[in-house]
């Protein structure tokens, strides 16, 4: 633990203790999650459960939240669509205020060409969440709505945190997936943790991934380029985290970017060395599934993320036709 933390951590110890009479004491985060607003005819007795698939057992929340304080970096893996996800993103990095910890908060729904519109918006005391959205064009762009996000700028707002763009400007991502690695010079692939290949068996896992998620109808000649394009928003959002300081950052991202093996942490690793990164994952259960290990992100081999937070499924059409 850096000194600075672990100075931090025991001033709150102290200060639990009533030893630092006059002194702010920090609150304990609070116990107990939002109850779900998506619910199952046949619920899975798993949802609400935090599981280590690693391990493979099941961690208390107050234990996740004291792992997720303790760390340098803590991602954050959503379903983009799912309100559940969102409200348990907020509910931990209100935990991690609550617990002394001030983070950056690092999303992948802002670029880095909204860096302007962000300062502005925290400049102007008083500025509404509503106006923040319009200057950000949230609804044009195609995101779930602001609504799900609001919780989290307004915590951070609060807290006196750093919001920090984790994206690449749309026009950007698409000159990355056009042209591939020619698109970043060589400086900058280094800088953002892209000029290592991936290892194959994660490498083939993204092409195949990119293949099932567009239901096998994209051009083979077009994947290499998407998976260009999403190491390139793994780097971008990896750089983001690094550049965050001494308190660390959040990211709140899909949970494809915050996976161990070949995203956002692996790049994290050369970027960040010697830094804690802690990846959790939001994940779906299937109406009445009871084994942990047959949800995806559960994987035990590969180990994808730290941990597993279970929440109900959205009903959802059939992805493909």
């Amino acid at each position: 633990m850096p000194l600075p933390r672990l100075v931090r951590h025991l001033l709150g110890a102290l200060g639990a203790s009533g030893l630092l009479a006059g002194c702010a004491v920090t609150t304990p985060p609070p116990a107990t999650p939002p109850a779900f607003t998506v619910t199952d005819a046949t619920p899975s007795p798993l949802a609400g459960q935090v599981f280590e698939p690693a391990s493979g057992r099941f961690v208390p929340v107050d234990e996740a939240l004291a792992r997720l304080a303790a760390a340098d970096f803590v991602l954050l893996g959503e379903r983009h669509d799912h309100p559940d996800h969102h409200a348990l993103q907020a509910f931990v990095l209100d935990a991690l205020v609550r617990a002394g910890r001030r983070p950056a908060l690092v999303l992948e729904m802002v670029d880095e060409g909204q860096e302007a519109a962000l300062a502005a918006w925290k400049a102007e005391r008083g500025a509404s969440l509503d106006a923040l959205a319009q200057a950000l064009d949230w609804s044009g762009r195609g995101w779930p709505s602001f609504s799900f996000y609001a919780p989290l700028f307004a915590t951070a707002r609060a807290a006196g945190l750093a919001v920090v763009p984790g994206n690449w400007p749309l026009a950007r991502i698409r000159t990355l997936v056009r042209s591939g690695p020619d698109a970043v010079p060589e400086a900058e692939r280094a800088a953002l943790g892209l000029d290592r290949p991936l290892p194959a068996p994660a490498q083939a896992d993204l092409t195949e991934e990119l293949r099932a998620s567009h239901c096998g109808m994209l051009p083979e000649t077009l994947l290499p380029g998407m998976a260009w394009g999403q190491r390139a928003r793994d780097g971008r959002m990896a750089r983001a985290l690094a550049d965050t300081g001494p308190e660390g950052g959040v990211l709140i991202a899909g949970s494809g970017h915050t996976r161990r093996d070949r995203a956002v942490p692996w790049v994290l690793g050369a970027l960040a060395p010697g830094r804690s990164v802690l990846a959790l994952a939001f994940a779906e259960v299937p109406d009445g599934q009871q084994d942990p290990r047959a949800v995806p992100e559960a994987s035990a081999a590969p180990v994808l993320y730290d941990l597993v937070w279970f929440t109900p499924p959205l009903p959802r059409p059939p992805p493909c036709p």
